[in-house]
């Protein structure tokens, strides 16, 4: 694989490393981002400033308008509010006053009543083909946007972005169209098919032959026994009445995962036994797949009081682990996801930590879900444990 440029600053060897899909013949090799605090832990602080980059890129690009963000679930949902927030000009120093106008919604896997869905597409490639788009406005949040932008981690060929863009033309006729990554590793025939479509791609790295299958020899690790969980739990509740997957004011929604981030560490401060005093220590924090801007927030809370943080998050993505030299990730448990029996959901490159911190807008009051939490919990391999439960409304079907 070639790269050809990098708006980063960023050396690409401390970005991105190559790993293998499990059994998925359409494409073999996945490119892991170290710093996205998805698949692979990384420092909260780079994240953001990863995801802000991106966001200076577009908005740099961008015409005079109202701006709607789209990012791709699940990679790209922390990635495209952060990328969002830096397009509306929100500080990243738990304040703002933004004046930019960008409203701000994700696509999703989960289920909602179909009356709000809007629009269905293929990610051809993927463990999980089916995109969805709901909103709980309908297609209302198409009317008076001027830009939309289409946020993922990585393009390769563009078929997800022209999917969908042919899914939503029918109301965003008077539309410009943006298609931003953090890689883009699109050849040229594919590029022109943006240009058919009246897509202007950005990107902070480009590459040449990223989708390319590149022969390896590994040894695959076997998955990893998860312990049950013996340490303390703690739960916390905090209230989350914005869903981006209905879509939200972007500038609502970062002061929103600010105020739980604030709410989440008094109550760690008031736990008994002194667990305040593991916050200068070795903190794991797990988003659960969908849900990870609320967790990588607290983790920089978290870690600019002095803690040791790693941010990442559950994924439907199965890829082998391997102990390979160079190989991204050297571990993986399995469990099911706390969102759906039955499906299976993976945590990698876990180790011992003094904290373990689990985020989740789950609904948590079934006893899947409960025992989901569980397993994480012992996956992660902490002396103490905290679960925050983010609530929020969950629409019902019309009778």
């Amino acid at each position: 694989m070639k790269i050809t440029e990098n708006f980063s600053g960023i050396p690409e060897e401390k970005l991105f490393a190559l790993a293998e899909r499990e059994n998925n013949p359409k494409r073999r090799n996945l490119l892991v981002n170290l710093r996205q605090a998805k698949h692979f832990p990384a420092l909260p602080s780079e994240a953001l400033r990863l995801f802000r980059l991106l966001g200076k890129r577009v908005k740099e690009a961008l015409p005079k308008g109202r701006n709607l963000v789209i990012a791709f679930a699940e990679t790209a949902t922390a990635l495209g509010a952060a990328a969002a927030a830096e397009i509306a000009g929100i500080a990243d120093n738990h304040s703002d006053n933004g004046n930019g106008d960008v409203y701000f919604i994700h696509t999703t896997r989960e289920s909602f009543p179909d009356e709000l869905l809007v629009a269905d597409f293929s990610e051809e490639h993927s463990h999980a083909a089916c995109q969805l788009l709901f909103s709980g406005n309908g297609k209302e949040i198409f009317v008076g946007i001027d830009n939309i932008i289409f946020i993922d981690d990585e393009f390769t060929t563009g078929k997800t972005i022209v999917n969908f863009v042919k899914a939503i033309e029918e109301f965003t006729r008077n539309c410009r169209f943006f298609a931003a990554s953090l890689i883009n590793g699109m050849d040229r025939g594919n590029l022109r098919r943006f240009e058919e479509f009246g897509v202007t791609p950005l990107w902070l790295i480009k590459t040449e032959d990223s989708g390319a299958d590149m022969e390896r020899n590994l040894t695959i690790l076997p998955e990893k026994d998860i312990a049950k969980c013996s340490a303390d739990v703690e739960i916390i509740t905090e209230d989350y009445p914005l869903d981006p997957r209905l879509g939200c004011d972007i500038g609502e929604y970062m002061r929103l995962c600010e105020k739980i981030a604030e709410g989440v560490i008094k109550e760690i401060e008031d736990l008994p036994d002194n667990i305040a005093g593991n916050i200068a220590g070795n903190i794991a924090i797990a988003g659960t797949e969908e849900c990870m801007l609320p967790s990588i927030i607290l983790g920089k809370f978290l870690e600019e009081k002095g803690g040791n943080v790693r941010c990442r998050s559950t994924t439907r993505s199965p890829i082998v682990p391997s102990a390979a030299q160079g190989y991204p990730l050297n571990s993986r448990c399995c469990f099911d996801s706390p969102y759906e029996k039955g499906r299976r959901t993976f945590l990698y490159n876990s180790s011992p930590c003094d904290v373990g911190i689990i985020v989740t807008d789950a609904e948590c009051s079934s006893e899947n879900s409960r025992n989901a939490i569980k397993e994480i919990a012992g996956a992660l391999q902490a002396k103490r444990v905290i679960v925050v439960i983010l609530k929020r409304d969950y629409p019902k079907k019309a009778m």
